[in-house]
C-alpha cells in the first residue's frame, strides 16, 4: 500500500481505508478506525505509523485462512436438506423460510450445499437479493457467525 491521499487542509480527518479498497480482504477479525490530527507535516508520520500496522496485518501467513476454508468445505451442517435447514434455524436464529431459501440458492450454485461453506454462500446470495439493508445485515451476520464455528 502507499499513501493515496494528499491534503493541504488542516484539521481533524477520519480515514476509512476499507471504504477506499475495492477488494475482498481475507483474515480480518477486527475492523478498526483511526483518527489523525492533520497539522502541517505531522500527517506524514501518522500515515506511516498507521500503514505500518496495516502492512503487518497483510503480511500474516494465510495458512490459517486456507485451513478454515478447507474445513468449511468438508464439514456439513446435516446429511439432508431438512437437517441443514433445521440446523440453520436453530443455530443462526433464522426464520424457516429464509433458511430454506438460502439452501435452495446453495443447492443451485454450490457443489455441496450441506457444507458450511456451501450454506454460507447460499446465505450471502440471499442477502444480495434482499431489498432492505437491515435484512441484508442480518443474513450477512448469520453467515459470518456460521463460518466462525468451523473448528
Amino acid at each position: 500500500m502507499e499513501k493515496a491521499h494528499t491534503c493541504t487542509l488542516s484539521g481533524l480527518h477520519d480515514w476509512n481505508l476499507a471504504g477506499r479498497l475495492p477488494y475482498i480482504i481475507w483474515g480480518f477479525q477486527h475492523v478498526v478506525g483511526f483518527r489523525r490530527r492533520h497539522v502541517g507535516a505531522s500527517i506524514q508520520e501518522a500515515w506511516t505509523t498507521s500503514l505500518d500496522s496495516v502492512q503487518a496485518a497483510l503480511d500474516v501467513d494465510p495458512a490459517h485462512d486456507r485451513l478454515v476454508l478447507l474445513r468449511a468445505t468438508s464439514q456439513e451442517l446435516g446429511s439432508t436438506r431438512d437437517a441443514v435447514v433445521d440446523a440453520a434455524v436453530q443455530r443462526l436464529d433464522l426464520p424457516q423460510k429464509q433458511a430454506a431459501e438460502a439452501y435452495t440458492l446453495a443447492e443451485t450454485f454450490e457443489t455441496n450445499p450441506r457444507s458450511i461453506w456451501g450454506y454460507v454462500q447460499g446465505l450471502t446470495r440471499l442477502s444480495q437479493r434482499t431489498p432492505w439493508q437491515d435484512g441484508r445485515f442480518t443474513l450477512d451476520r448469520a453467515a459470518s457467525r456460521l463460518l466462525t464455528t468451523v473448528h
